[in-house]
């Protein structure tokens, strides 16, 4: 081999001459660099419905998750409750896991009037 070219599209190689041969003209092979970014997919069967089902308990946890997260909304929103400290108490919860739970729903500027109506409430 004498010399390899490196191309954007393609690769020369250009092969050595032997002693009295005459030059021939290099092989010229189509070549593309591979991507660097990996590609992240998940493959389906062609007709398949629902290639990773969740597990029957992991979704019992999320439905009861969001059931108790629109019991809290709720409480909070009617007046029940005077805060989301006040259910976190109760729940025996954090307070930020409460107030991520029911607020996550609302639309920004609803989430920000019911958080401003909770600190009024408070002092």
């Amino acid at each position: 081999m004498g010399k390899v070219t490196l191309y954007g599209n393609r690769i020369e190689i250009e092969l050595a001459q032997s002693e009295g041969g005459e030059a021939q003209s290099p092989l010229i092979v189509p070549w593309t660099k591979p991507s660097t970014t990996r590609r992240k997919a998940m493959l389906v069967p062609e007709g398949a419905v629902d290639a990773r089902p969740v597990k029957a308990e992991t979704r019992t946890k999320l439905l009861r998750a969001i059931a108790r997260a629109r019991v809290w909304l709720d409480e909070l929103t009617s007046g029940k409750v005077k805060d989301t400290r006040a259910i976190a108490e109760r729940e025996g919860l954090s307070e930020r896991l409460v107030r991520n739970a029911a607020l996550a729903r609302l639309p920004r500027h609803r989430h920000h009037g019911l958080i401003c109506h909770a600190a009024a409430a408070i002092r």
